[in-house]
């Protein structure tokens, strides 16, 4: 079940839990705000540190695709997140002046196999993923649009964020030697 909230300049939707009860949802909630305040600082479209921002605040770092997928599925990905963060930029935020509101949805991993919320590159990752770990998908978007620059990937380690976009496309990726 979905919950919003607006806040004027930012806005998030939270699917809560079912099985995880009200502390569950409560942390969702808190995670959430964290992950509004630590975005939010990727929308001004005029920020030459946007890159620099998000490998200090976002860029994996080694082990930290063990602590969330499965064995297997760490083991394919952290090589490959490692060449793409060093081959190109990876800033998120938006794509088009006048974006300056930002959606969240943050889904449990052991929920995601049903959130109907998120989109299908995280969905799809449900079983590749370790149970207890807040996953989020965000946009920045024009205030009373709902279209806009979507990113997913983003997962909270307990006391920092870790960014795997598509992370199921980046699996299949041939790793780079």
């Amino acid at each position: 079940m979905p919950s919003v909230v607006d806040e004027g300049y930012t806005s998030y939707a939270t699917t809560l839990t079912q099985s995880g009860g009200l502390m569950a949802e409560k942390r969702l909630v808190t995670l959430s705000t964290m992950a509004t305040y630590m975005l939010s600082d990727f929308i001004d479209p005029d920020r030459q540190e946007r890159d620099q921002l998000a490998r200090t605040l976002l860029q994996p770092q080694p082990g930290d695709a063990a602590e969330v997928f499965t064995e297997e599925m760490a083991v394919h990905l952290e090589p490959r997140y490692q060449a793409l963060w060093n081959s190109q930029p990876m800033a998120p935020g938006p794509s088009r002046p006048g974006q300056t509101q930002l959606s969240i949805v943050a889904t449990w991993s052991q929920d995601l196999a049903e959130a109907s919320d998120q989109p299908g590159f995280l969905t799809g990752l449900a079983p590749h993923l370790k149970p207890g770990f807040a996953w989020f998908s965000w946009r920045y978007h024009k205030p009373g649009e709902v279209v806009g620059n979507a990113f997913e990937g983003l997962v909270w380690l307990g006391s920092k964020w870790a960014w795997f976009p598509r992370a199921l496309r980046v699996a299949q990726m041939p790793e780079a030697h």
